[in-house]
């Protein structure tokens, strides 16, 4: 099997950092978790050096075979970006990457949350990706020092007057979030056409971790291609000393 693994590239997309995580600290080695797909050959994808959590996915295919996958990290105190790249298309190094058309990516920048888990969406015969999601929770709730939360709704009316249109935005009572439960969980996602709305399971990190970089399950496919087929989320504990 061919796996090139290619160091730090340079930054793909400008990133800012996800949250403010100002004196947060990693208390334990990365360790994969679970795989969302199908288990095969697993590869660490890992970037952002010591301080970073995962913010940015793109994957690609050739010949509908994903083989493709840069995943990109945002420093907790700089706000900097490191990514790290796989690609395994090709025997012939100049066909080595993925078409530019068959690209999806998904970034997280959601304000006050981090990266927990991912989700890969599947072929039908359940061997080769075609979605990513990130999953993402509230910093507070992932360090465990809120076990509820409080959150603005919106609310949006429209009416006519003087044969103009006109929009009202009002702002309800706040809502009271309970942390762990779904309504606490913010996603992000991407997939291919051929998708299909086939979700597999959710792979989470433990309690208090954060996802800092994905590990690949692959197989090898037709004309020298690895062929990702599931996804698993790198996990390392979190803390505010």
């Amino acid at each position: 099997m061919r796996h090139f693994i290619l160091g730090l590239i340079p930054a793909i997309l400008s990133l800012s950092t996800p949250v403010s995580a100002q004196g947060i600290e990693f208390t334990n080695s990365a360790v994969t978790r679970a795989v969302s797909g199908t288990l095969g050959v697993l590869q660490q994808i890992e970037s952002g050096g010591d301080g970073g959590l995962l913010a940015f996915v793109m994957w690609g295919e050739r010949s509908d075979a994903p083989c493709h996958i840069v995943t990109r990290a945002t420093d907790m105190e700089s706000g900097s970006s490191d990514s790290e790249l796989f690609a395994d298309c090709h025997r012939n190094s100049n066909k080595r990457f993925s078409t530019t058309n068959s690209r999806r990516s998904v970034s997280y920048n959601v304000q006050g949350y981090v990266v927990t888990g991912v989700q890969a969406c599947m072929n039908l015969g359940n061997n080769r990706i075609k979605g990513i999601k990130l999953i993402g929770e509230r910093l507070e709730c992932v360090l465990g020092e809120d076990d509820t939360y409080y959150v603005m709704g919106s609310a949006t009316s429209h009416f006519s007057q003087g044969g103009s249109d006109h929009t009202v935005r009002s702002d309800p009572a706040p809502r009271l979030v309970q942390c762990g439960t779904p309504q606490a969980r913010k996603s992000r996602g991407s997939a291919q056409a051929n998708c299909n709305d086939r979700w597999r399971d959710e792979a989470m990190c433990s309690d208090s971790e954060v996802v800092t970089g994905l590990a690949i399950s692959t197989r090898d496919g037709s004309s020298g291609r690895t062929v990702i087929q599931g996804i698993a989320p790198v996990c390392r504990r979190i803390t505010r000393p």
